[in-house]
């Protein structure tokens, strides 16, 4: 390997140590979030060790463990191509070798070659190359908003499930930490394992199940973090993009832990308890943290129209194409049809992940994020009416209409019994047969009359028992995982509704009606 060059004027330390900081930190998460995953599996309790719970944690840990797998090989290879692209083109420029080819070694004589790191990190600055790449074209706007935006949904989605399920502020972080400098894909993936190896706690928490924070709590740093991604183009474009940048990662952390009770145990509450509100089951609470999720469609849906409007526009090429005849030598011109400018331009987008490794590396984590929703929605067997009711208000169930009203089947009572007509023989009965006749004859028991009274007060009783106050907060306080029992069609129909959503709203829109509809059957 040819000797890297150190310079007190032009060091390569800078550029070394940036980069070895961002890969010791994202590999700090990713350790972190299997250790919590290691303890968690090791501490699931009994009832969730049964074969069939068993046989579904295995499916999906093996799926979501190789989707996270794909993501990091995704993200090593296209920023390593990133950095030595950037190299290359900055020592074309400046007529530097790139050391490190074949006949480069240390067989080729003494005349080796030198690393300019520094002075490549100093001139070309990388990383605002790439955050101009990102944002600087209408092709890269649309991959990189629905990024940005998708990223709300699930900063909103950890807070709300972490609080839930009780999962320590250090693993949140760590989650959080994998969204913001490694990929979104990534950290789906390891969140959802997360969630399979923690059952809904048991007992009850701190400020109990039934309490959650009033909308607004949640409003407000969503509506900051949209109109920062909004103003980040422009932003970027007058070299004050980091104003955008670290005020969403503020808004998204708020969203993640701001609404814990105990942060990282330090006795810090973003938000006191007194603004949220007690509901009257832990259902309840989940359904009104769900509506979160409705203004996040709504943004989601919006920049989404507007940068797939801007970059059809941008991108749909001339307005006439001229045919040329070879035979007359007339090449007249003609009009492009609508659909002939939507193709060239949606190719042109679409076609952007592998033309420049940035905007590679942003598609493809739209791209996996999207999947691992997907499989989600359709392992989980989450109802599409709460996806739909989850990004829709108006098409929002009563709690009445959430589960289906169970008969409840009473024994029929003697005169009712009397009543009731036997299948026997039509028309009017003979006058000397009684009315005891016409009961159907089957041999009737005898019982006690003593024994009959002891248990119909024994029913009275069972009907008219009331638990007392505090076991009956105990009870509506009480979270459970149900079993889901959906058929393959039922589970496919989810994963389609959600593929069908981002074609409408983008990834902002998918993420939004799965993991609302998540928090809903919560």
């Amino acid at each position: 390997m040819a000797p890297v060059e150190v310079d007190v004027l032009n060091s390569n330390r800078e550029p070394l140590f940036q980069i070895t900081s961002a890969v010791v930190l994202v590999d700090l998460c990713l350790v972190t979030v299997l250790r919590y995953i290691s303890h968690a599996v090791r501490a699931l309790p009994p009832a969730q060790k049964t074969r069939y719970r068993e046989e579904q944690r295995k499916k999906i840990l093996t799926t979501f463990g190789s989707l996270a797998f794909a993501s990091i090989l995704v993200l090593l290879y296209h920023w390593v191509y990133a950095l030595v692209g950037s190299y290359d083109a900055w020592a074309d420029q400046q007529g530097e070798t790139t050391p490190g080819a074949l006949w480069d070694g240390w067989y080729a004589g003494t005349d080796d070659q030198d690393w300019q790191l520094g002075r490549w990190w100093q001139d070309a600055k990388p990383l605002d190359d790439f955050k101009r790449a990102a944002l600087g074209s209408s092709k890269a706007v649309w991959w990189t908003q629905q990024l940005l935006v998708s990223r709300i949904a699930f900063s909103a989605f950890v807070g709300i499930e972490g609080r839930r399920r009780d999962i320590p502020g250090w693993a949140v972080a760590a989650v959080c930490g994998l969204a913001e400098f490694a990929s979104l894909s990534l950290a789906q993936s390891m969140f959802f394992v997360m969630l399979t190896v923690t059952p809904a706690p048991a007992t009850r928490t701190q400020r109990g199940s039934r309490w959650a924070p009033h909308v607004l709590v949640y409003l407000l740093p969503i509506a900051a973090a949209a109109t920062l991604t909004g103003l980040l183009p422009g932003l970027a474009s007058n070299d004050a993009g980091w104003i955008a940048e670290y005020g969403s990662r503020l808004g998204a952390f708020f969203l993640a832990a701001g609404t814990r009770p105990n942060i990282a145990k330090l006795n810090l509450q973003f938000v006191p308890e007194k603004f949220g509100r007690q509901y009257k089951d832990a259902h309840a609470a989940h359904r009104a943290e769900a509506r979160v999720y409705s203004a996040i469609s709504i943004v989601a849906t919006a920049f989404f129209m507007r940068s797939t409007f801007w970059g059809a526009l941008l991108n749909s090429g001339a307005s006439y194409e001229r045919r040329y005849n070879t035979v007359w030598s007339t090449h007249p011109a003609y009009d492009r049809p609508i659909w002939s400018k939507l193709a060239s331009a949606s190719m042109k987008i679409l076609g952007a992940i592998s033309t420049d490794p940035i905007i590679g590396v942003i598609g493809w984590d739209v791209l996996l994020s999207g999947f691992g929703l997907c499989i989600w929605a359709a392992s989980r067997g989450l109802d599409v009416r709460d996806m739909l009711n989850s990004i829709i208000p108006s098409l929002r169930r009563e709690s009445t209409e959430d589960k289906p009203a169970v008969k409840e089947e009473t024994p029929t009572s003697p005169t009712e019994s009397q009543r009731s007509s036997p299948a026997g023989r039509r028309g009017r009965p003979k006058k000397n047969q009684s009315s005891t006749a016409q009961e159907p004859a089957s041999p009737v028991t005898r019982r006690s009359p003593r024994k009959r009274s002891a248990t119909h007060d024994s029913d009275a009783d069972d009907a008219s028992y009331a638990p007392p106050a505090n076991i009956e907060a105990e009870i509506a306080d009480l979270e459970h995982d149900e079993e889901r029992d959906d058929t393959v069609a039922e589970d496919a129909e989810a994963s389609a509704l959600a593929w069908g959503l981002s074609l409408i709203g983008g990834l902002g829109l998918m993420s939004a009606a799965v993991m609302g509809a998540e928090v809903r059957s919560g």
